[in-house]
This record gives C-alpha cells, structure tokens and sequence, in this order.
C-alpha cells in the first residue's frame, strides 16, 4: 500500500470495502437492513452539530453520511493515507487536527471502525509462519488511535455500531465506549432518552459492563433502574450490583419490583455478594416464588444461593433457610 498510484485510490477502496464489511446496516439491501427499527432520526437528533450539515441520510436504509466538503474530504483522506503508509507521528498530529471538527472526526473514526472490524474478521492462519504471532494483535492500533480521538469519535461509535442489530457490532460499541469512559458520556447520553426502549437498553447495556464505577455512571444506572421498561430496568439493577455498595439498594428493589424478569437480574446480582441480609432477601424471594408456583423464580434462586454459598447440589426453601442461620448478621 506504500505505491503513491495505489494510495491516491485509497478513500474509495475502503469506502467500497466498508459497504461490504457493514452489509445492510449501510447500504441499499432488498429491503433490509441491518440497523435498529428505530427510526434514524431518534439517533440523529443525539448530534445536530452533524445533522445540520447532513441531510443526505436514508431513514429506510439505515444510512448516515454527514455531509464533508472537499476540503474536509481530503484532510481526513490525507489522514487516513498517513495511517495507512505506518507515519505514526504524522497521523497523530493530523487526528488531533481533525478532531477539532465533528464532521471530520466522525469520518475518521469510521475508518479507524472500518480497520478494527476488518482485522477482527476470521481468516486462515499459517501455522507454519514463524512470525504469526510476532507483535500485538493488528486490531490493536486503530483501537488505541479511536481511544486517543476520546470523545471526538463516540457520535460514530453509537451511530455505526450501537444503533446496529448486529450483536457483534453493539459489542464492539460497548467496548469502545468503555474505553472512551465518562469523559465520553456527556457525547451519548441522549441514548437514555430516546423514547424507543430498545435505545435505551443498548445504551443501559454498555453502562452495565462498565468497570467504572464513578459518579455519573452510578447516577445513570439508578435513573434507568427507574426506567418504565423492564429490559432496561433488569440492566440497570445488573450494572449497579456489580458494586457490593449498592447490594442494599438492590435488596430494597427487590421487594418493590412486580416484573419477574427483573426480580431474577436482581437476586443474579446479589448473588456476587455473600452477606446475612443479601441471602436473606433471596431466600425470602425463594419462598414467595414456591407460594406462586413459580419454577423459574425458585431456580433462579436456589441458583443464587448455590453461587454465594459455594454449594453445587440444589436444595430445598428449607434447606436455605438452615444455612441462612449460619451467616453473620
């Protein structure tokens, strides 16, 4: 790729390629398309600094292309040739220029997401190459180069990946976002109040796997517990248990929650933390699930109890209720 000839023709050939990588989530498809339902509009609304000069997205085909001119388009071009051609220093200091510019740093980014996907793909390995696992892995650098941009490239991280219905993109979202962490937050977190749950849940999702454990991200998480979704809410409860701190918070939930869906995500997560009054809430669960005939909220718990006692035999509402009397208050 260091040809001049074959670099002049670079931007399109990754614009080709990335058609083929994204599928249906960006280009025309028979109808289909590999974004979320909701409408494209909800998601844009989140970045009107990009809105405003786009115009040109497709609320069928799930498309969004903010608008560049030319000067843009071959600054970030210029850019990506750099990246390309292995001129680290040069790359850096152009990013650093384009990140200035949220139309500009979104098409960055795009092409940093195109090259992480590209090189995450599964392909064949020569077994008999000395030097196969010579070096970090090649996703590596764009990903450290997506972290270096911060919150300049998050409007593309959640257009082109959190918005997808493809469970490996939102993946690759969550772990980007994470990344960025809550110096990014500010730049998605609109995502909690488009009025689509299934945007609200992706968005809950990502803060959930979150190991940050700071202020806003905690303030987040109990707005959502709150949430009138209960897909949202069993997240939310599922990122705040990650933190024994808020095990009374989830104990307190547990006795006012009516969805069963959401009862299990909260004894799941009490589950990680061994205390008299966190077992006690489960196996108070437990009982009022054997009073409602209810097989999978008895499963769930005993299953709870099972991971906090260190037990590998099932046992009965009485049997817990025994081994409760041996913990601490």
């Amino acid at each position: 790729m260091r040809d001049p000839e074959r670099l002049a023709t670079l931007p399109r050939m990754l614009r080709a390629i990335w058609v083929l990588v994204f599928g249906c989530g960006f280009a025309a498809c028979a109808g289909t398309s590999g974004a979320s339902r909701v409408p494209i509009s909800r998601w844009v609304d989140l970045y009107p600094e990009l809105a405003v000069q786009s115009g040109d997205f497709e609320t069928d085909k799930g498309l969004f292309r903010p608008r560049r001119s030319k000067e843009k388009i071959e600054a970030v071009d210029g850019a990506v040739r750099l990246y390309v051609d292995g001129d680290d220093d040069g790359f850096a200091k152009a990013r650093d220029e384009l990140a200035q510019d949220p139309v500009s740093a979104y098409w960055l980014t795009r092409y940093l997401l195109l090259f992480v996907i590209k090189a995450r793909q599964p392909r064949q390995i020569d077994e008999t190459d000395p030097d196969r696992m010579v070096g970090e892995p090649v996703w590596k650098r764009p990903v450290r180069e997506i972290e270096a941009l911060g919150p300049a490239a998050v409007p593309a991280i959640v257009m082109d990946l959190l918005r997808d219905s493809r469970g490996d993109y939102r993946a690759l979202a969550r772990e980007l976002l994470e990344l960025v962490g809550p110096e990014g937050l500010p730049q998605w977190r609109g995502v909690f109040e488009i009025e689509d749950p299934k945007a609200r849940l992706r968005g809950t999702e990502v803060l959930a796997g979150w190991q940050d454990r700071s202020a806003p991200v905690v303030a987040l998480l109990d707005a959502m517990s709150r949430d009138e979704d209960w897909g949202v809410r069993g997240e939310a409860y599922r990122g705040l248990g990650r933190d024994a701190s808020h095990a009374p918070r989830l104990v307190e939930a547990l006795a006012s929650e009516a969805d069963p869906y959401v009862q299990r995500k909260i004894i799941e997560a009490l589950a990680d933390h061994k205390s008299h009054a966190n077992a006690s809430a489960i196996v108070g669960y437990m009982a009022r699930a054997y009073d409602a005939n209810d097989r999978r909220g008895m499963l769930a718990a005993d299953a709870a109890l099972r991971k906090m006692s260190g037990k590998k035999q099932r046992a009965t509402l009485e049997t817990w209720r025994s081994w409760l009397t041996t913990l601490d208050r």
